[in-house]
């Protein structure tokens, strides 16, 4: 009998294609029990829960025009195109509906108004999934059900039934940053993921793969080697 494995996948930009060898090797070897997904996370969890293949995600991926999303130099602060998100998701969903994937899924937002992270279990796929993108000061937050939502960054502690839970971490590196804000941001993204980690070892054993180099989020340029790099972890750790 294979293992059951919950796949949590954190936000962290293109370094998000490293969840995609991630799901290849899991899904070849294990049977995924629940995925919950926040950010690129959530495009990612909800592409592969909803049905899409692991090939169509790659290609995806690899034939990605970030331009189209990022009309400018990429960056914090700097507009993406929320339109163009939005059909990238479009394109690779199978189903409307959260509560309607092939495999269980969890989408994370932040609610606005109560200044706290959110999870859905149910509601439309692609605008939650598009709320759970919108990244604060890149793309502006998404209603829904009348409250803004926008992406959370750090993942949710909620959890499934399962035999192991498997944390993808993309979200901060593992290097010292010598600009000042920056290693202030990683330190406190860090310990949040560092929180968040330790609440899921209450409920089930975690098995944590983190990408160990230093990538700009908005820097689409290495996407093959990710993709492969993420198999390669996945398949030492498991």
């Amino acid at each position: 009998m294979r293992e059951k494995l919950g796949v949590i996948l954190s936000g962290g930009g293109s370094k998000g294609a490293f969840q995609v060898g991630v799901l290849e090797y899991i899904a070849e070897h294990h049977d995924i029990a629940w995925i919950s997904g926040t950010s690129v996370g959530a495009i990612n969890g909800a592409s592969f829960a909803s049905g899409n293949s692991i090939d169509n995600l790659k290609k995806s991926w690899l034939s990605l025009d970030h331009k189209q999303i990022f009309p400018k130099t990429p960056g914090f602060f700097s507009r993406g195109n929320q339109e163009a998100l939005k059909e990238v998701i479009r394109e690779n969903i199978h189903k409307k509906r959260i509560e309607d994937c092939k495999v269980p899924l969890m989408i994370v937002t932040k609610n606005i108004l109560a200044r706290r992270e959110h999870v859905f279990y149910k509601g439309d796929l692609l605008m939650t999934t598009l709320a759970s993108s919108a990244l604060k000061y890149v793309f502006p937050p998404v209603i829904l059900d009348g409250i803004p939502h926008e992406d959370n960054i750090i993942v949710s502690d909620d959890a499934l039934d399962c035999d192991r839970i498997v944390l993808v971490d993309i979200l901060h590196n593992r290097v010292q940053m010598r600009h000042p804000l920056k290693f202030f941001l990683n330190y406190e993204l860090k310990k949040a993921m560092d929180i968040k980690n330790e609440e899921l070892k209450k409920k089930k054993a975690v098995v944590t793969i983190a990408l160990d180099r230093d990538q700009n989020m908005f820097d689409f340029s290495n996407t093959n080697s990710l993709i492969k790099k993420g198999y390669d972890f996945t398949k030492k750790k498991l």
